[in-house]
């Protein structure tokens, strides 16, 4: 990332993220009210899923990077005191927090999903954080395809878990210009869309709820 990109950037970069894992954490209070009890155990079990992103690939926060919203989110979930355990396949990050998570690099939501069963029965968790979608456009994916997807996986994740609390956001907006020539109408049409399918699912009962991305300038 060129340095030009973080000295203009991180401070604003930084006071977003910190106001948007604020909201997130003030969101996941209600949601771990209700996770208690649907699970009746402590600590509650958190899986964060999705991509590079969930991993912490080219976030910019000091010292030295962080893994992406995972170390800033465990950090407020700590000072706020809840009993937490993040849960996952993979580890990564710094050992101030938990490592655990499932954040596979480059995977678009089809590779998600491919795996979903798995992941799941392994972790059992009571809260799901999904940030996926990036790769499905980047890689050419249309907006109606990469929206089909999600909502497929959605759907297998609240048949897997139902009594899971699933947390969507919408992926991470570009700029313009970008490293990828990516179109940010594209990033925008699929905001909107999540927004849509989180509340056509929030209608029927699930536990569900839509979160706000994470400001990074990685792009």
């Amino acid at each position: 990332m060129p340095s030009s990109c973080r000295t203009r950037r991180d401070v604003k970069n930084v006071v977003r993220q910190r106001h948007d894992l604020r909201f997130f954490a003030l969101l996941m209070i209600l949601i771990f009210v209700g996770a208690r009890v649907a699970s009746a155990q402590t600590p509650v079990k958190v899986m964060p899923l999705g991509d590079s992103i969930t991993q912490g690939v080219n976030d910019t926060l000091p010292p030295g990077g962080y893994p992406g919203y995972r170390a800033p989110l465990w950090d407020q979930l700590v000072l706020d005191g809840f009993d937490v355990d993040f849960v996952g396949s993979l580890v990564d990050g710094p050992a101030s927090i938990d490592r655990n998570h499932e954040g596979h690099g480059g995977f678009r939501i089809d590779q998600i999903l491919a795996s979903i069963n798995s992941y799941l029965t392994a972790a059992g968790p009571d809260v799901i954080l999904l940030h996926i979608g990036t790769n499905d456009l980047l890689q050419g994916a249309s907006v109606d395809l990469t929206t089909q997807r999600l909502a497929e996986l959605m759907d297998r994740i609240h048949e897997l878990r139902p009594t899971a609390h699933l947390i969507v956001t919408s992926i991470i907006s570009v700029r313009t210009p970008n490293v990828f020539n990516a179109d940010p109408q594209l990033f925008a049409q699929y905001a909107a869309n999540v927004a849509g399918l989180v509340g056509d699912r929030a209608a029927l009962g699930w536990r569900i709820s839509r979160g706000s991305s994470v400001s990074l300038c990685w792009i």
